[in-house]
C-alpha cells in the first residue's frame, strides 16, 4: 500500500517565504494498491486539511470513535471508523445524498503509508526552504507526524 500527495504548486515556490501560497494550494491524496490508483480526497488549503486528516487518524487510533473529515472545495464528507485492525473510509456526497464509495484498509498499514508520505512531504519543504520549519502549519504537521509514527513503531 502506498499513499501519495499530489500538490498543484511545485515545492520550489517556498523560496522567498511564499509559505501561504504553497500551503494553501490544491491537493489530491491518492491510495495505490496492486497498481490501482484511488483518489481518497482532494481539497484546497491543503496544509489545513492534512493537519485535520492527521488529527482524525490520531483520534480514531486513540478513541476508536467514528471521525469525519469535511475537506474544502467539494461536496464530499468522509467518515472513518475502526473495527479491530480495520479502517473503514466512507465517502458521502452531500449533493447526491449518496455514498460514493467505501474502502477497508488495515489501520496500521494505512497509518504507516500515510506517515511515510507525510515525512516525504515535510522533508521536501525543508530541502527547498529550511526556514519553513518555523511556520506554524509546518510545526503542527510535524507534531502530528511524530504522534502517528509512534503509534505504528
Amino acid at each position: 500500500m502506498q499513499i501519495k500527495f499530489k500538490i498543484e504548486d511545485e515545492v520550489s515556490i517556498l523560496k522567498g517565504n511564499n509559505y501561504a501560497v504553497y500551503l494553501d494550494s490544491y491537493l489530491e491524496v491518492f491510495h495505490y494498491d496492486e497498481k490501482k490508483e484511488t483518489l481518497l480526497f482532494s481539497t484546497t488549503m491543503h496544509s489545513t486539511i492534512l493537519i485535520e486528516f492527521s488529527s482524525v487518524l490520531i483520534r480514531l487510533y486513540q478513541t476508536e470513535k467514528k471521525q469525519t473529515l469535511d475537506p474544502f472545495g467539494n461536496a464530499s464528507v468522509y467518515s472513518f471508523t475502526k473495527s479491530g485492525r480495520n479502517l473503514y473510509i466512507i465517502n458521502f456526497d452531500e449533493l447526491s445524498n449518496d455514498i460514493e464509495w467505501e474502502y477497508k484498509y488495515d489501520l496500521i498499514e494505512f497509518i504507516q503509508s500515510y506517515t511515510k508520505e507525510l515525512k516525504h512531504y515535510l522533508d521536501s519543504m525543508v530541502a527547498v526552504e529550511s526556514d519553513v520549519q518555523k511556520n506554524s502549519s509546518y510545526k503542527l504537521l510535524e507534531e502530528k507526524y511524530i504522534l502517528l509514527k509512534n503509534f505504528v513503531n
